[in-house]
């Protein structure tokens, strides 16, 4: 005969039905927050259109968020981080595998071609757009910080592992070698914007011989 499930059990699994019913409605609004903010602009986000979009009561939308500035901020957060977090798993997932020094100079020479290629200047410019969305409200200006830190953090701890390895010279200060590598990434916007802007290539040069001053000699 098939036990009955407790009701301990029960409430236990409805519980977890529940959160997990939370979680992806609030996923569903902060993804529909997005296309609108990168297809439309901010002014354009409307909570009723987010609530039609993500399928979901309008009143979910201030039950996760408290609002549509929260809401507003939440998705400027996430879109900052761009392609940078991705790079950084690329990279990570170089050094995992015990490289040689040759392999680690090919993954940044790859990693360093598609940080200046001219797909990702849209990413690039919406980046800055967040960054001057924060002149004048200090609550993102401070919520920007922790993204910022955690970025930057995760790239000081990369750059540890390089340095453990014998890749990156000890003798530099990692977190300042990460914050030298998210600089020059969001930087890039100035030759997105210039018309006379030196090609891709020489730009990729450019970084690799910077580069190169971080790694140990063979």
């Amino acid at each position: 005969m098939a036990k009955t499930p407790s009701r301990t059990k029960v409430r236990a699994k409805a519980a977890s039905n529940g959160d997990d019913q939370q979680a992806d409605g609030r996923r569903r609004i902060l993804d529909a927050a997005i296309q609108i903010l990168e297809s439309d602009g901010e002014a354009a986000l409307r909570v009723l259109d987010i609530a039609r979009m993500a399928d979901v009561v309008p009143g979910l939308i201030n039950h996760h968020f408290g609002g549509r500035d929260q809401l507003v901020a939440a998705a400027q957060l996430e879109r900052f981080a761009g392609e940078s977090a991705k790079d950084q798993d690329r990279l990570r997932r170089i050094l995992d595998e015990d490289p040689s020094r040759e392999d680690v100079r090919a993954g940044l020479r790859q990693i360093s071609g598609d940080v200046v290629s001219r797909r990702r200047a849209a990413k690039r410019l919406s980046r800055i757009a967040i960054i001057g969305s924060a002149h004048g409200r200090p609550e993102l200006t401070d919520e920007l910080g922790e993204p910022t830190s955690q970025l930057i953090g995760r790239m000081a701890e990369i750059v540890e592992v390089a340095q453990q390895a014998g890749h990156v010279r000890a003798d530099l200060d990692a977190r300042a070698i990460a914050t030298f590598v998210q600089a020059y990434g969001l930087g890039f916007v100035l030759a997105d914007l210039d018309p006379d802007s030196p090609s891709s290539e020489a730009l990729e040069q450019v970084i690799l011989a910077a580069l190169e001053g971080f790694l140990t000699p063979e």
